[in-house]
């Protein structure tokens, strides 16, 4: 089965302009009726009504974004469109006929390749977070083959879907990154790859959405990218800067509970570092919400001074469970310091945020604890929550808690909530999720709407849970948002602790034959579980076959091992080997081969046996000074006692002769003072106990001064 991610998007787009008034002439002048402009609806408005319209079309405009073969997700900040000022109404007014749909721009669309590159792996990030949530959410209902068989099946369609998304997280962009060992924001060069062609994509993207086309196809090639240079890039740099900059803050909160020390604490910059996240665009850093959230929670518990005593709380089911409830003491709202320093990092401040306390009531009569009627009932055994204001039940849904598998259960306990966030991300190492409500109650686990789940209830939470957060329809998460306050009471009871990991299957060859000598070759094993875990591969005999770290066979000499894959435990399932057969045999060809190779060996060991010749050295004079007329003989000699043979060169004069017996002479009208130069080359013979040698040589030959 073939299935692609769809990652279904709208594109809020933002408006902004707007065409002038409608000339005189056509005040009154209405379109015809069934008229339509880029397909909105003009007919029987007049400019100033059709100018309406065509903004409020631009302002509402969604449309589904398919690039090559899966759909992306735009967001309105990754986009900048405006109401198209250069559109002539007048002139379409006077033109209109009744029934006509004419495609025109109505809106200015200006998204550049970088952008749109962003927001692909802003939809990458989506799509991964929906996987990895809705995974396992049929587990209950499925038998053990039926899991086998669905594993496999996900395997495959997660392949094929990664292969194309991932696609849009290759990047040649600089980045910046953290280092922790200096402390500080760097900037990084970004790495030559080849990428998705954005900017033909952009400018397609551009003109499609300018008409307000509500479904844009995007086709593109990858083509090869340079590495970028951060050095190349101002804003980058800029980048740095800002980052580094608000490490530089100086940043505390300040506690000072009546009948305590007061406690002042700085934060350093690894700590500033910890809430703070580079942007997708890698030039930028932000405050991560989800960091400083949970930060801030911890610290505030941390700093808590409260008694709490064994209390009875009523479930909505009827069961009375014994909870372990604040009944004295103060407790620190952790939304001020995560407001108080969100704000400074983001208005670039210093601050120091003094605690504020809240005073801890018993709320409980006889014993049993009601919080006053305003409370959240997290029930994990049955998956369910309840939500009370003054006493009645406003709340009542299914959810999907904690994956117990992975060891993502939600803990139990009594919490208070201390963020009430409307539109943000969500944000972790595989997610990056958009939710339209989030209150968090204990670090960065909260109650959030999850769209992207059809099914709440039952036993999904085994193995196809959250990260620890309650995932909600999204009509309950607003309920919740609307029902509740910071400081409002949550009690998680109940709940599965632990099920046994999934056991994964292997899929690919288990025994290979080859022969000494052949090309080393990749084993295709494979599990269908444990898709995201690593594999690692040992062999039982290197000497017959090694693997290296990414499973490619060598082939060593004949014999038989067998090659361990192992899958590691992750997430919601239990490590697994895999074992390969290799059997090596014995190559003939090889063999003959080898036979030569020592054939070859001994006459190299004869020619050791043989004495070392030494080594010649021709000894030879090279200048001379003759009389006109006067003759000589090269004088050269050889160590080895060899005759010496001569080649000879063009002399530089006519009046110089040497001839191959090593005779020199000169012309009887050679001019006195002058001097001429021949090279010549002298060959000696090898002897029993020395080598040949050869020399060249320039001999110099002066013609004398004649004295009257």
């Amino acid at each position: 089965m073939k299935q692609r991610w769809m990652l279904c998007a709208f594109l809020t787009l933002l408006v902004l302009g707007g065409t002038g008034c409608a000339a005189k002439s056509t005040e009154n002048k209405t379109f015809p009726e069934n008229y339509h402009i880029s397909g909105v609806d003009v007919g029987g408005m007049n400019e100033t009504e059709a100018k309406k319209a065509l903004t409020d079309a631009v302002a509402d405009y969604s449309a589904i974004v398919t690039m090559n073969t899966y759909e992306i997700t735009l967001g309105e900040d990754a986009l900048n469109l405006t109401y198209d000022d250069s559109l002539d109404l007048t002139k379409l007014l006077k033109e209109a006929e009744p029934g006509q749909d004419i495609q025109v721009s109505v809106a200015k669309a200006d998204i550049d390749a970088n952008a749109l590159q962003t927001a692909l792996s802003e939809a990458y990030y989506e799509a991964l977070s929906e996987r990895v949530s809705t995974e396992g959410q049929a587990e209950e209902s499925e038998s053990e083959d039926g899991k086998k068989k669905k594993d496999k099946e996900s395997k495959k369609e997660k392949s094929e879907a990664e292969i194309a998304l991932e696609a849009c997280l290759v990047s040649n962009r600089p980045y910046i990154k953290y280092d922790s060992k200096k402390h500080a924001f760097k900037a990084c060069n970004g790495k030559a790859c080849d990428i998705l062609d954005y900017t033909s994509a952009a400018e397609a993207f551009c003109k499609q959405a300018a008409q307000l086309t509500t479904a844009i196809n995007l086709t593109t090639e990858t083509v090869s990218a340079p590495a970028l240079k951060a050095a190349d890039y101002p804003n980058v740099a800029e980048g740095v800067k800002n980052a580094n900059a608000l490490l530089n803050l100086h940043l505390g909160v300040y506690f000072s509970p009546e009948g305590y020390i007061p406690v002042g604490i700085d934060f350093d910059k690894d700590t500033i570092a910890s809430w703070l996240t580079v942007s997708r665009t890698g030039d930028e850093v932000i405050v991560s919400e989800d960091a400083l959230s949970e930060f801030c929670s911890n610290l505030a518990q941390e700093h808590n001074r409260t008694k709490k005593s064994d209390r009875i709380f009523k479930t909505t089911l009827g069961d009375e469970i014994s909870i372990d409830a604040p009944v004295d003491g103060i407790v620190v709202d952790a939304s001020v310091f995560y407001d108080g320093l969100k704000e400074a990092i983001e208005n670039k401040k210093d601050a120091t945020i003094d605690a504020v306390y809240h005073t801890v009531e018993d709320n409980s009569t006889n014993g049993i604890v009601d919080f006053k009627g305003n409370y959240c009932e997290v029930d994990l055994t049955n998956q369910h929550v309840y939500v009370y204001k003054d006493y009645k039940l406003v709340v009542d849904t299914d959810v999907v808690t904690g994956c117990v598998a992975n060891g993502g259960t939600t803990p139990e306990g009594v919490y208070q909530i201390f963020t009430h966030d409307k539109g943000r991300y969500l944000n972790g190492p595989t997610w990056h999720v958009w939710v339209h409500y989030f209150c968090a109650f204990n670090g960065g686990i909260g109650f959030h709407d999850t769209t992207y789940r059809s099914n709440f209830g039952g036993s999904i939470y085994l193995y196809g849970g959250s990260h620890g957060c309650i995932n909600m329809p999204l009509e309950a998460a607003e309920a919740l948002y609307n029902n509740v306050e910071i400081g409002t009471y949550v009690v998680c009871h109940g709940g599965v602790k632990y099920v046994d990991k999934l056991q994964q299957t292997w899929s690919g060859t288990a025994s290979y034959t080859v022969k000494e000598g052949s090309k080393a070759f990749a084993l295709d094993a494979d599990t269908t579980g444990n898709a995201d875990a690593p594999l690692t591969y040992k062999s039982s005999d290197k000497k017959v076959a090694t693997v290296s770290a990414d499973g490619v066979v060598t082939p060593k000499k004949a014999g038989t091992c067998t090659i361990t894959v192992h899958a590691a435990e992750f997430d919601k399932y239990a490590a697994s080997d895999f074992e390969v057969t290799i059997h090596v045999q014995e190559d003939p060809k090889k063999k003959q081969d080898d036979k030569k190779d020592k054939d070859k060996d001994k006459d190299k060991d004869k020619d050791k046996d043989k004495p070392k010749l030494k080594e010649a050295k021709i000894t030879v004079s090279t200048d001379y000074t003759l009389a006109p007329g006067e003759s000589t003989v090269i004088s050269a000699s050889v160590n080895s006692g060899a005759a010496v043979t001569y080649t000879i060169g063009t002399p530089s004069q006519s009046w110089l002769h040497v001839g191959t017996d090593g005779s020199v002479s000169i012309d009887a009208d050679a001019p006195p003072g002058e001097s001429a130069t021949i090279s010549i080359t002298i060959k000696s013979a090898a002897t029993n106990k020395y080598k040949a040698a050869t020399t060249t040589v320039t001999i110099t030959v002066m013609v004398q001064e004649v004295i009257p």
